[in-house]
């Protein structure tokens, strides 16, 4: 990939953003941006393009059999928030925001869980799916506006929304100012350009399947989220991950699409962390997901970190 810099996308989106072009789909350039310290398209759209895109999204809500799967992974990033937590708990539960919440189902989990929860998700569809289960929704993008009349957390929970905006340390700020000092924050993007991705591509001469503006817009991993973390005043804590989805393709299976993988893949995943839950394995599941996380590797980059207390609260 050439180390030209992306000056057409540089002076679209201005100044601040340069670095190495590393792919390029269609019209966008994705560079290594010095100045953010994450991979990025260039240009990038304009906010109130990406708010649209959002608030216009299309949502199903998952299908049946993946829903004991999904309370897994659940159960897995609020036990890890708990932990991650610097607060005595407060009479009534922990404030918790989901941002991105989608259909609710984090958000529902957190409240059964003890959680006083507020959701904020942007799509009409997923928001009316949430406030099905009962939960305080409002609908509308996370921003400085919707982030005023919110009021104060212990913890904030973001999967999957900074790969789809064009300023994540911008949201990363916010929710640093919501959040009582020693108050935690679960963020989770997916685990670009990792080892596992890149051998795959290069192994069976796939083109880049992850890249895929304008769709998503930020392509970072478990090294450049915890550079945004500590950028935006973070204590950063333990690291956490799926199934890495790019292992079939190391085992030869030619599942992966562009944007996506078959239903066959996923269900393998689903299979090994239902089982090691029914064998009442859970420790070893976690322990896996850990270590992956630890290496760099896995589907996602989660990672829990903490607000420190500066005295006054």
């Amino acid at each position: 990939m050439s180390n030209a810099i992306a000056r057409t996308g540089q002076e679209a989106a201005g100044p601040a953003h340069s670095g190495p072009c590393i792919d390029q789909v269609q019209d966008h350039g994705i560079i290594d941006c010095a100045a953010c310290g994450y991979r990025h398209v260039l240009p990038l759209p304009e906010a109130d393009e990406e708010i649209a895109g959002a608030a216009n999204a299309s949502f199903a809500p998952p299908a049946g059999e993946d829903l004991a799967w999904m309370a897994l992974g659940d159960g897995d990033r609020l036990a890890l928030l708990e932990g991650t937590l610097r607060r005595p708990r407060r009479e009534g539960g922990f404030r918790l925001l989901d941002v991105g919440a989608g259909g609710g189902h984090f958000a529902r989990a957190a409240r059964e869980r003890g959680f006083l929860v507020t959701a904020v998700e942007p799509s009409r569809e997923a928001a009316g799916h949430a406030r099905g289960f009962g939960l305080n929704v409002l609908e509308a993008p996370f921003s400085a506006e919707t982030a005023r009349g919110l009021g104060r957390f212990e913890a904030v929970h973001m999967m999957n929304v900074l790969e789809h905006v064009p300023n994540p340390r911008e949201l990363l700020a916010l929710a640093y100012d919501l959040l009582l000092p020693g108050g935690a924050i679960c963020v989770g993007v997916r685990n670009d350009y990792n080892a596992f991705q890149l051998a795959a591509a290069r192994l069976q001469e796939l083109p880049h399947w992850w890249v895929t503006p304008p769709r998503r817009l930020n392509f970072l991993d478990f090294s450049s989220l915890a550079r945004l973390l500590v950028r935006s005043g973070f204590s950063l804590g333990e690291r956490f991950t799926s199934f890495p989805m790019e292992l079939f393709l190391l085992f030869g299976e030619r599942h992966m699409a562009r944007a996506a993988w078959t239903r066959a893949p996923h269900r393998k995943r689903k299979v090994l962390d239902l089982a090691l839950e029914a064998a009442h394995e859970a420790p070893v599941r976690r322990a896996f997901y850990n270590a992956l996380a630890e290496a760099g590797l896995g589907h996602d980059a989660i990672l829990f970190a903490v607000k420190p207390h500066s005295g006054g609260e």
